[in-house]
């Protein structure tokens, strides 16, 4: 990209367009210029079950016209708003959203992870979080045999996850 400056009135023109956006989910394009501009925080929740003394993770398809992900797989996961006003809640409650509803476990704190997406930079707080029955989404993987349609920026820490989930379960 070229070394090219805003004048002065192209940034008061921007802020004051910037101005007029509430604090919460942003317009794609917009969200995404932040993200290639900042430092996104995002909330990584890894869903898993043991299955044959093996942990599993669940993954879920994007869409196949996806931007930036096409046809990947992924662990449900949400940037942090400004209007989630410092509860977790809400930021859980759209990843239970984008789990179709299935049953999700008290989500337990693998690790924080400084590590950059397509979209840009990211510190990503992860989390595993142990499912109830059957998703109506998604698929299981084995943690030694995930698909290799994972998004890249989630394959490492998917993995600590699940090496973190199986370890607690085999200590209890």
């Amino acid at each position: 990209m070229e070394d090219e400056q805003l004048s002065k009135k192209e940034i008061q023109v921007l802020t004051k367009l910037l101005g007029k956006l509430q604090p919460g989910l942003l317009p794609l394009d917009i969200f995404l210029q932040i993200a290639r501009l900042t430092v996104l925080p995002i909330l990584e929740v890894v869903p898993v079950r043991m299955h044959d003394a093996k942990a599993q993770v669940l993954v879920l398809p994007r869409e196949a016209n996806d931007g930036l992900w096409p046809d990947d797989v992924h662990v449900p996961g949400t940037v942090l708003r400004a209007d989630d006003k410092g509860a977790l809640e809400k930021a859980l409650e759209r990843i239970k959203k984008e789990l179709g509803g299935a049953s999700l476990g008290e989500p337990v704190f693998v690790q924080t992870v400084f590590h950059e997406s397509k979209r840009g930079w990211e510190l990503a707080f992860v989390f595993w979080a142990e499912m109830g029955g059957e998703p109506k989404l998604g698929q299981y993987y084995d943690l030694e045999n995930l698909p290799g349609n994972i998004m890249a920026s989630q394959t490492e820490f998917i993995r600590e996850a699940g090496r973190h989930y199986q370890a607690y379960r085999t200590s209890t």
